[in-house]
């Protein structure tokens, strides 16, 4: 069974527990034993597969049409919950919270907790709820089942947290060892090279941060050879932070200080913001000055289409 929570663009969360974790004592109608949480999940719908709009071209006298693609639509997500409570006081204060934290005019994103993975759906907008069924006699006092409706407009699920991956690291070739001493390994270093494995169901956006000091750095992938090439140095201290994602894409450089400022105008024309295609990428890392000690660092987060 699923957990859920839902986190507001203020930091503010609301947490639904598995219902097993409450139950109505059967020898005393009406008396509500639980654990944890106040808020409950029950059910949902469109958490699953997603839907698409097929994009169709067709030509002069060309009999049927020609296959270009798909658009993902949206997703709707409707949540059934409970709200277990022991007074009336603690449900007011329930409720206010509930419906404070779910605001309307706020984003948030919920995130999906499983048996064995944690998934969330960013930028989610709540459309309609907390919506309480007040008239529902037959549940026990206590307990007041309520709903919610949010729309996901990107879709897809994302891993909760980040992925990372090194481009330069020393793979082991073979080791010493010692006695009296740590053991020593000596290594091939892999020079800004890395193999990076999206098992995700769709084409994953990666954020790049290359450390400097590095003259024209560039990222290709090798799968398609595409790249990114940045024509600037990135001069000791400083940072370069390259992100692909749509919508997102940006390359900006941040002091010592934390001030940034932005680099896209150094961009090489040629360059394509390349996400990680599905299965294995081989990413490769090049620099006119800097290759050999640059210690660059490749983060992403693999999308799903439902769970």
């Amino acid at each position: 069974m699923f957990r859920l929570e839902y986190i507001n663009d203020a930091g503010d969360s609301v947490y639904f527990g598995d219902q097993t974790l409450y139950m109505v004592d059967a020898g005393a109608p009406g008396h509500v034993v639980r654990e944890g949480a106040n808020f409950y999940f029950l059910s949902q719908k469109g958490m699953d597969g997603a839907s698409a709009e097929a994009m169709l071209l067709k030509s002069p006298y060309q009999r049927g049409q020609t296959w270009a693609g798909v658009n993902v639509d949206e997703r709707i997500v409707t949540v059934e919950a409970c709200l277990v409570t022991g007074s009336l006081e603690e449900e007011e204060e329930c409720r206010r919270r509930l419906i404070n934290t779910m605001n309307c005019l706020r984003g948030g994103k919920l995130i999906v907790y499983g048996d064995t993975f944690v998934k969330a759906f960013p930028d989610v907008g709540i459309i309609s709820g907390p919506t309480f069924k007040d008239q529902d006699y037959t549940a026990p006092d206590g307990i007041l089942f309520f709903s919610f409706i949010a729309v996901v407009p990107g879709n897809f699920l994302e891993d909760f947290e980040q992925l990372s991956c090194d481009m330069v690291e020393v793979a082991p070739m073979f080791e010493f060892e010692l006695e009296f001493a740590p053991d020593i390994i000596f290594g091939d270093m892999t020079n800004g090279s890395a193999c990076i494995v999206n098992d995700g169901d769709a084409e994953a956006p990666l954020i790049v941060e290359i450390p400097g000091p590095v003259k024209t750095p560039s990222v290709t992938n090798l799968n398609t050879g595409e790249f990114i090439r940045v024509n600037t140095p990135i001069l000791a201290g400083e940072v370069m932070t390259i992100n692909t994602a749509f919508g997102k894409k940006s390359v900006t450089i941040r002091d010592q200080s934390g001030n940034e400022r932005s680099a896209f105008n150094y961009i090489d024309l040629n360059s394509v913001f390349f996400q990680l295609g599905i299965g294995e990428n081989y990413i490769k890392f090049l620099a006119e000055e800097g290759n050999d000690t640059a210690k660059v660092k490749i983060y992403y987060k693999r999308l799903y289409l439902g769970v």
